[in-house]
């Protein structure tokens, strides 16, 4: 309708609507002069708000218009269809109807339906016309509106602008930092832009059939930038007058000290330091100067206001800047002439203040000062006026000085060398340093005479307050530093002062007081009671019990004659209490020491037990010791006693102590063994017993968590003995079970032991000395004679083993080397290690290069030992670190043999150096481990070894088992004879752990024969009146001591059929080294040769006492638990 109106009539039309671009700002915001915009400025999307006159109903505006943040205004009235005359037709009633009613209920009537009689829809919904118009005209407004939302875009830039005004914090800028004028400027440029820019801005335009007016959007941006410039403004102005004013009072104040004439030669000393400090500021001044003008510059560049009287004042500060420049010039330029003109005077003057204090000095060496006859008070006073004089003098000496050296150094700066030169002479006058010299040498010996007088007066106040206070309030402590600090004083006087009368007279004093000090301090020691006192009285022949004695009362009785034995008798109280100090911390100590009680589960059920007795062991051997150290004193006759009573009650505490934690752990062990019905009935005797034992312990445990104190409780009356007599007890009870399982296994300690409401109880799991678990492969049923289930036991663990070392072998080579380590059983990991070492070596010695192979396998056992070093500093358990050490030694020993392959460059598979070696193998076939060694091959044991220790293995170790698996291959024993600790037993005990066996030692009887058993090869034999089945690989060895007094050698019939070995001491540092890797020391061959000299050293130079002990046994301990202590230290 518009389009063809305005292209007939060729007029434009007034716009329809009209919209308005506001600023909408949040009200956190404080708006500059006006306050009907409140935050950011946003031009479009919000929802539109129509005028509310509007007759246009927003449901008819599509959802483009909702995106305008906008005010709609009309340009024209429409009629409404009730009041279009030519609608009358349809809004008038019928006569029947205005006939029936009157004209209220009419109206009435009338008003309701109008709405609905009126209603656009209800009269032209139908006509197609009409929808058409509705269509056409709804579309013209969306594309109005689209045209509106670009051009309000225009409008975002200005939106920026008020927002980086309203973020700019400039009152927080200006006070971290003083801006700059460059920054002023450029604050400045922006922002007097954006105001350009926005007072640019177009008001209104036309878009389509609607008028957009931003007049007001204008209005509501420019006070956002404006005040920032009226705030750049304000603050540059007052900024630059600031500078200005503290730059016009420097430049001030310099011209008029640099324009003033010195006279004297203190004045030109004052102008020369000044001058210099100018010189120094002359830069900075130029910058203060420089910003000055800059900020002026700045003002008039943007029109800045600046009042009057500012500008004024700068315009006095350019002439004024200039006029200082030129005084300094000036003043340099008469530098030279001045200096030439005071350098004799400040000779002259240092001459004469030479010479001043040349007749101080005299003064200072009057005789009168040191005479005794001169008073004390008239002495200080003449002292105190030449320090006064020499305080004068010294300050003049200082100030000359610095002249001295200022007009040298000044008179040489940029002078010729013949200019230098003279300057030089003129500088020789009287020097300085000769002035200093005389001036210290003269405060010395002045200070040495005043220390002489005021020590001699505080040393008779001090005399006179010991000698008139009351003797037991005296401070002995305090005494002794007086005069430890007078002895000081007399020596530096003596040696710095002439020969004079008071100092020997002050010193005589001081030794004849030193004399009486020790029996002062004698007689004032705290530890002195009555029997002491008396002894005292005695010595001297007087009684000194009155309060009110002071020093001067018993230097009148003369007691000081008697030093030495008041002396003796101070010194003896102080030792008899020392010894009753450390007793009585030992009384204190177990009277507040009490036992621990914890819960420990049995099988199904709790009991309280004593807890770790490790600190409360070393706590009583600590309290043996001080006992000990008590009774070997010569002061302890008055306690002695109480001394003795307390070692009787420690010792049976000890012994008490160690019956008692026996006494648990035996019954901890046995608890569990007869609580099953079967060993009941087998041992009814020796359950019986234990059931007595079991009582009595139970009623121990109460009667300790009753009185829980360890004294109390261990040395009551009856309980060392009842212990005793429990403890002999479990050993018959253990002597009766060791032939059923703590003898019949190498390291089973206990079996895990399932009760089943039907059937016999089920061994599950069997249990190392370590605690290590290994599960049964199958089920061993409890039932039948004990011999008869144990030895099903046996075979289970066997199987175990076995089970167990295939699956370490496949698991080798697809599990990371320290998760395998970790993931399996301690007896499995050494074993396959070993095996899987062979299987490389082999495989390098068939390679084509074997050498090389050699050196790369070494190189990867190495990083496996650093690996393992490694594994060792992290929390483990404690079978887990005995597992780690254990491997370590192993693969020690496998590294050291590489490197002698290496080393030999052995390269054949059938070379003696390495079949000479024990080696590991594993047959794919049937899968059964082999023990090889030289010609001897032995099938694994596949005994349960638990978490076992492994020997260091040394060359000697070598030797020894190359020997004994050679008389094993023909069927004979091995004999290690050699000294006591050359490790014959513990090396046959670590063979049978390399070979998997049990190792069982015992004493050889008379009646031990199997010789034939051997020869015949039998499958059962007799021993010790009993028939039992013969095992082959079982062997005997016999350990010797020839030539040890007691000690019989085997007969000639029987000697024959063992191997000898001649064992020597073995290599104590190679044996150290690989312990202290074993335990994660990485310098262990440095620290083991160091231990190993400590103990050769300690073994030769101290005395042969049966209690000490310097060999391997006590080495190993050491390393032992200096590995502990790395691993804790490591982990905290």
């Amino acid at each position: 309708v518009i389009k063809d109106f305005e292209k007939h009539t060729k007029k434009k039309m007034a716009p329809v609507f009209i919209v308005n671009v506001i600023l909408d700002i949040p009200s956190k915001h404080e708006i500059p002069y006006q306050s009907s915009t409140k935050s950011k400025c946003r031009s479009f999307n919000q929802v539109c708000k129509p005028d509310k006159n509007e007759t246009l109903e927003q449901s008819r505006i599509s959802e483009d218009s909702r995106e305008l943040d906008c005010t709609l205004d009309p340009t024209g009235k429409l009629i409404a269809f009730i009041d279009e005359p030519r609608l009358s037709t349809f809004n008038s009633h019928s006569l029947y109807e205005l006939k029936l009613s009157d004209e209220t209920e009419l109206e009435t009537k009338r008003s309701k339906e109008k709405k609905l009689l009126l209603n656009p829809d209800r009269l032209f919904g139908q006509d197609p016309h009409y929808q058409n118009q509705l269509v056409e005209l709804n579309n013209l407004i969306n594309a109005a509106l689209v045209h509106v939302r670009t051009y309000s875009q225009s409008f975002e830039r200005f939106c920026i602008m008020v927002e980086q005004a309203m973020e700019l914090d400039f009152e927080t800028s200006v006070k971290q930092h003083d801006w700059t004028p460059q920054e002023f400027r450029i604050m400045l440029q922006v922002y007097n832009e954006h105001i350009m820019d926005m007072r640019n801005m177009i008001v209104e335009r036309r878009v389509r059939m609607i008028k957009v007016l931003s007049r007001q959007f204008q209005a509501d941006c420019l006070p956002y930038s404006e005040a920032v410039v009226n705030a750049l403004q304000t603050h540059m102005i007052n900024y630059a007058h600031k500078k200005n004013l503290g730059l016009m009072a420097v430049i001030a104040d310099a011209i008029q000290r640099l324009d003033k004439e010195p006279d004297t030669i203190d004045l030109f000393g004052e102008h020369l330091m000044f001058l210099s400090h100018i010189g120094a500021d002359m830069p900075m001044l130029e910058r203060e100067f420089s910003a000055v003008t800059q900020f002026y510059a700045i003002a008039k560049e943007f029109n800045v206001p600046v009042p009057p009287e500012e500008l004024a004042l700068y315009q006095i500060l350019i002439p004024s800047f200039q006029n200082l420049k030129s005084s300094v010039l000036y003043s340099e330029a008469m530098k030279d002439r001045n200096i030439i003109k005071f350098q004799a005077n400040l000779e002259d003057d240092i001459s004469n203040l030479y010479y001043e204090l040349l007749q101080v000095k005299y003064k200072v060496r009057n005789p009168t000062l040191l005479q005794s006859e001169t008073s004390p008070q008239k002495a200080l006073e003449d002292i105190n006026a030449l320090m006064a004089e020499i305080s004068t003098i010294a300050s003049k000496a200082r100030s000359y000085s610095n002249y001295q050296d200022r007009f040298c150094t000044t008179d040489n700066t940029g002078t010729s060398t013949a200019s230098s030169i003279h300057t030089l002479q003129k500088c020789g006058g009287k020097s300085t340093q000769a002035l200093n010299v005389l001036l210290s040498e003269t405060e010395y010996e002045l200070m040495l005479r005043k220390l002489l007088w005021e020590s001699k007066g505080e040393w008779e106040k001090l005399y006179s307050h010991w000698t008139d206070t009351l003797f037991n309030e005296l401070n002995v402590d305090t005494i002794q530093k007086d005069v430890n600090r007078f002895t000081q004083t007399i020596y530096m006087l003596e040696k710095g002062l002439p020969a004079n009368d008071i100092v020997p007279l002050q010193k005589q004093a001081l030794f004849d007081f030193k004399e009486t000090l020790p029996v002062i301090v004698a007689l004032r020691n705290p530890y002195l009671e009555s029997q002491h006192w008396e002894a005292i009285e005695y010595t001297i022949g007087r009684s000194i019990k009155d309060r009110n004695l002071t020093l001067d009362n018993l230097t009148k009785l003369r007691i000081f004659q008697r030093k030495e034995a008041i002396v003796n008798i101070s010194a003896l109280a102080s030792n008899e209490a020392t010894l009753k100090d450390m007793l009585e911390k030992v009384s204190s100590l177990w009277k507040h020491t009490s036992f621990k009680l914890v819960t420990h589960q049995v099988d199904t059920y709790t009991v309280l037990i004593i807890g770790s007795t490790e600190e409360i062991v070393a706590q009583l051997e600590d309290s043996l010791i001080t006992i000990s150290t008590i009774k070997g004193s010569r002061y302890v006759e008055p306690i002695k006693k109480e001394v003795n009573e307390w070692d009787r009650k420690l010792n049976i505490m000890a012994h008490t102590l160690e019956e008692l934690m026996t006494c648990q752990r035996n019954w901890l062990y046995l608890t569990p063994i007869f609580q099953a019905p079967d060993i009941q009935r087998q041992l009814a005797t020796e359950t019986k017993l234990f059931g007595h034992i079991d009582a009595a312990w139970n009623e121990m445990i109460i009667r300790i968590q009753n009185n829980s104190n360890i004294m109390k409780t261990t040395t009551a009356s009856g309980v060392l003995e009842l212990l005793q007599t429990t403890n002999a007890n479990l050993e018959k009870i253990l002597k009766c079970l060791e032939p059923h399982l703590a003898k019949c296994f190498e390291n089973i300690r206990s079996l895990e032991i399932v009760k089943q409401a039907t059937r016999p109880p089920t061994v599950v799991m069997i249990k190392s000395a370590e605690n290590e678990n290994l599960p049964m492969p199958r089920n061993v049923r409890i039932r039948g004679p004990i011999e008869q289930w144990l030895g099903n036991v046996e075979s289970s663990m066997f199987e175990s083993v076995k089970k167990h070392l295939r699956m370490g072998i496949q698991d080798w080579k697809i599990t990371q080397f320290k998760e395998w380590v970790l993931c399996h059983p301690g007896q499995v990991v050494v074993t396959v290690s070993q095996i899987m070492f062979n299987r490389k070596c082999k495989k390098c010695f068939n390679g084509p290069r074997p050498h090389s192979q050699l050196q790369n396998t070494r190189l990867v056992l190495i990083s496996r030992l650093d690996a393992l070093a490694e594994l060792m500093s992290t929390p483990l358990r404690a079978f887990q670190e005995t597992v780690l050490e254990t491997l370590l030694t192993i693969n020690v020993h496998c590294r050291d043999v590489l490197s002698e392959l290496i080393a030999k460059k052995i390269v054949r598979e059938d070379d003696f150096e390495w079949i000479r070696q024990l080696r590991y193998e594993w047959n794919m076939q049937n899968n059964t481990c082999y023990v090889v060694q030289g010609n001897s091959s032995f099938t694994y044991g596949y005994e349960y070894l638990g978490c076992s220790r492994r020997l260091v293995i040394t060359p000697l170790t070598d030797r020894c088992w190359l020997t004994l698996t050679g008389a094993l291959h023909l069927n004979l024993g091995g004999s290690p004879a050699g000294p006591t600790g050359t490790g014959k037993t513990a090396t046959v005990k670590d063979l049978a752990k390399a070979l998997g066996k049990h190792c069982v030692v015992f004493n050889c009887s008379e009646s031990l024969d199997y010789k034939a058993a051997k020869d015949s090869e039998a499958l059962r034999f007799v021993f010790e009146g009993r028939e039992i089945r013969l095992n082959k690989s079982c062997s005997f060895f016999a350990t010797m001591n020839p030539g040890y007094e007691g000690r019989v050698e085997l007969p000639d019939n029987l000697k024959s059929l063992f191997r000898p070995v001649a064992m020597m001491v073995p290599d104590y540092e190679l044996i150290a080294e690989i312990m202290l890797f074993s335990e994660g020391f990485k310098s262990a061959k440095s620290l083991s040769g160091k231990i190993v000299n400590v103990y050769q050293l300690a073994s030769k130079q101290l005395s042969q006492q049966d209690h000490y002990d310097f060999g391997l046994r006590s080495i190993k301990s050491v390393l032992v638990m200096a590995g502990q202590r790395k691993r804790a230290a490591e982990i905290q």
